[in-house]
């Protein structure tokens, strides 16, 4: 495990780009404290895999020791579809000062690890997050954390390995990658997807308060991830592969009777408002926490109410 060192100038061919080497002298300077604060401060982990010839990949993540040992199973918190760890830049913080040990890692094929693998299907970023896991806990004593398509990621470990779980607006009811165009017109509509306007859309869309947090510094945090070279590949990889399948693994959590908080923010407008309703049908045993005043990212928007509910969560699980 290391700090990785700082750099300047456009994205290279390294595998483990910092967020401070991709930012572009056509940005607007970025100014977001809670950004500044990790902005030189991702960690790496070696883990294997099947995925890469070497038999082992770099897994890239945050984290905010608490002040002392925690009493508490580490979180392991994942982020949304072709987003990054640094989409809990906010909450990180304010989990240490609360006790907690947390962990938001970078889902393979996005954010800022390893982009050599062979492939970057559902399947591949599941086995290398539950491989980073047991590297970092053994005993399997975690709590799984996943926002939007970081849900279906959750949901799945949560469901094979019979841990707790913490869905924040996530993904449970559609499986696949969503319509996909033809093959030859693949690499047009990804670069699509890191096109400012595009990004400004959906953190408007994304927030119920978009005045406040769909900035100019959301937007930029938003697309370092996507400069990154290899990164068009993986995302053609993972829609080509045909993506998640959280339907099954929503009923197995509640065949397991596996213990579960739902956190959603009752002004969301990238999901179906009935979501809620539908994690509580199949998983009776669930606890649904509604956030006010809050859109599809609660963790962002609402990062200190988020953060209680968490700590209350984990402070009931059973020992």
């Amino acid at each position: 495990m290391r700090v990785l060192s700082g750099g300047s100038g456009s994205s290279s061919s390294s595998k483990f780009d910092q967020p401070y080497c991709l930012e572009s002298t056509n940005d607007p300077p970025i100014t977001d404290a809670d950004y500044l604060n990790f902005r030189n401060n991702i960690l790496t982990k070696t883990v294997p895999t099947s995925s890469s010839p070497s038999g082992s990949t770099t897994v890239t993540y945050l984290h905010v020791p608490p002040p002392s040992p925690s009493p508490y199973p580490p979180l392991i918190l994942l982020h949304g579809f072709d987003s990054s760890s640094l989409e809990y830049r906010r909450l990180l913080p304010l989990l240490s000062t609360l006790s907690l040990e947390a962990y938001a890692v970078d889902v393979p094929g996005w954010g800022f690890g390893d982009l050599t693998l062979k492939k970057f299907s559902a399947s591949v970023k599941i086995e290398v997050i539950n491989s980073f896991v047991s590297q970092l806990k053994p005993d399997g004593n975690v709590v799984y954390v996943g926002a939007s398509l970081g849900g279906a990621v959750a949901l799945n470990l949560s469901a094979s390995e019979k841990k707790p779980l913490i869905l924040l607006d996530a993904q449970g009811f559609t499986d696949g990658v969503g319509p996909q165009p033809p093959a030859m017109f693949l690499g047009l509509g990804l670069d699509v997807l890191k096109a400012r306007w595009l990004r400004r859309y959906a953190n408007v869309l994304s927030y119920y308060d978009d005045e406040k947090f769909a900035t100019e510094d959301a937007i930029t945090i938003g697309c370092l991830h996507t400069r990154r070279e290899g990164w068009k590949e993986a995302q053609r990889s993972f829609i080509m592969s045909g993506g998640f399948e959280p339907t099954k693994d929503v009923k197995k959590v509640g065949e397991n009777g596996g213990e579960t908080l739902v956190i959603w923010g009752e002004e969301d407008e990238v999901l179906p408002k009935d979501f809620p309703d539908m994690f509580k049908e199949k998983i009776p045993q669930a606890t649904i926490k509604y956030v006010k005043e809050c859109g599809h990212v609660p963790h962002l928007e609402k990062s200190e109410e988020t953060a209680a509910a968490i700590l209350e969560f984990v402070k009931g699980l059973k020992k």
